[in-house]
């Protein structure tokens, strides 16, 4: 077993499925049991480039194997995970504010501008769909299409076409990787459009791709209409997005 600051891995020999199933099982029962910083992650046969979120992500020895689909695959399925650069990355469920304000953009903008059907234009708008970039894979907050870049929803459970626009919620232990690793990836293969939500600052930050680079392109906040490239006819109020979250820390408080 090799332990470091950010993870731990270990190596459990050839085991069957059922007995993985069981021994993962006993670990996060052991993580629970010793209030774990950080959690114990098995993977069959060796150690896997891991890293586990909030810690920050950092060169693991060349001696660990990449992290491969397969880890994808059989991570914890209460996990979200990504992987970038053969590293695997596991990230819990977000918070409330975080699942708020995401679910409330999702809805508006699929019912502006999902029903393509009886108008020109329009766009394909999925919460966390599964991106397979090349190597990497990426599950952004929300994502969308335009129609004619994908007329079809393909047949696997991933997505191989490039999205012309992606927006990621921050939440703390997320925060990070958004902003570093997940939002260059974005600009390599070719994302045009990006939003950064920060429920936190009560902030929307919209930025354009050129020559390879994110531009900014405003920072909305207070209360003002979301209407940005490229949603332009998107008039919801930015406030929108926190309104859940003060109904209920009110409503708390009685």
């Amino acid at each position: 077993m090799r332990h470091s600051h950010d993870c731990v891995a270990c190596s459990i020999g050839s085991i069957s499925p059922n007995e993985s199933s069981a021994v993962r099982r006993g670990f996060r029962l052991f993580n629970l049991l010793v209030g774990a910083a950080n959690p114990i992650y098995v993977s069959l046969g060796q150690p896997i480039r891991i890293a586990m979120m909030p810690m920050i992500a950092r060169k693991k020895p060349d001696m660990l194997r990449k992290a491969t689909y397969q880890d994808v695959l059989d991570a914890p399925s209460d996990m979200v995970a990504q992987l970038v650069d053969g590293e695997l990355y596991l990230m819990s469920r977000p918070a409330p504010p975080h699942v708020w304000a995401c679910g409330t953009l999702y809805t508006s903008l699929n019912g502006e501008f999902g029903d393509f059907e009886d108008r020109p234009g329009g766009w394909v708008i999925l919460d966390e769909p599964e991106l397979r970039l090349g190597q990497d894979v990426l599950v952004p907050d929300i994502a969308g299409w335009r129609v004619e870049n994908l007329p079809l929803l393909p047949a696997t459970t991933w997505f191989e076409v490039v999205p012309d626009w992606v927006c990621e919620v921050l939440s703390p232990s997320t925060r990070d990787f958004d902003l570093g690793l997940k939002r260059n990836i974005y600009a390599r293969v070719g994302v045009t459009h990006m939003w950064i939500v920060d429920p936190i600052a009560r902030t929307l930050q919209a930025f354009e791709l050129s020559g390879g680079k994110w531009i900014s392109i405003t920072t909305l906040e207070g209360m003002v209409a979301i209407s940005i490239p490229p949603f332009e006819d998107f008039d919801i109020p930015l406030s929108r997005l926190w309104r859940g979250i003060d109904r209920f820390r009110a409503a708390g408080r009685k």
